[in-house]
């Protein structure tokens, strides 16, 4: 993993474990760390405290402007983000008294949000490698809907989700 980060000191400091291959968590794929280390990924590690249309504010009040916001919360899994998340006509997520996701990955009224193995996923009920792939591999292929259609947003409806939540 050093060799792959190269000089970046500060990736392998967050990036490689001090514990054995295979215990808590899984050596990162090839690609992975080799995309961190590019001239255009600017690795954050800030606290965020708003998201803005074109990036994130961080707490020492800068913007990063991104295409596509990746947020690694660690092994929290309530329905609620930390951050605030303000949706359609103002509704703010953290004010929502019960869930409202559609597979948990999505939720209707907050276009563009998605989670992987959100609320209503698949804790504790096996294996969630797979699930993580298949969720990670439904909002790729959002992402690349909107990119090669020049879609500007994307969420589910309030009534399919509805019905999924039965």
């Amino acid at each position: 993993m050093a060799k792959r980060l190269g000089d970046r000191d500060d990736l392998k400091k967050r990036f490689i474990p001090e514990w054995s291959p295979g215990c808590r968590r899984l050596t990162p794929g090839k690609g992975y760390l080799e995309a961190l280390i590019q001239d255009n990924v600017p690795c954050v590690f800030d606290d965020m405290v708003k998201v803005t249309r074109h990036g994130i504010v961080t707490a020492d009040g800068t913007e990063h402007k991104c295409d596509i916001l990746a947020c690694a919360t660690g092994f929290h899994v309530t329905f609620l983000p930390h951050f605030r998340i303000t949706g359609l006509g103002g509704q703010v997520m953290q004010d929502q008294t019960t869930p409202n996701v559609y597979s948990s990955v999505a939720a209707p009224g907050f276009p563009n949000y998605f989670v992987v193995n959100g609320l209503r996923g698949n804790w504790g009920q096996g294996c969630i490698l797979p699930s993580h792939e298949v969720h990670i591999g439904y909002i790729l292929q959002c992402c690349k809907k909107m990119q090669e259609d020049g879609v500007r947003w994307l969420m589910p409806k309030q009534d399919v989700t509805t019905q999924m939540n039965l």
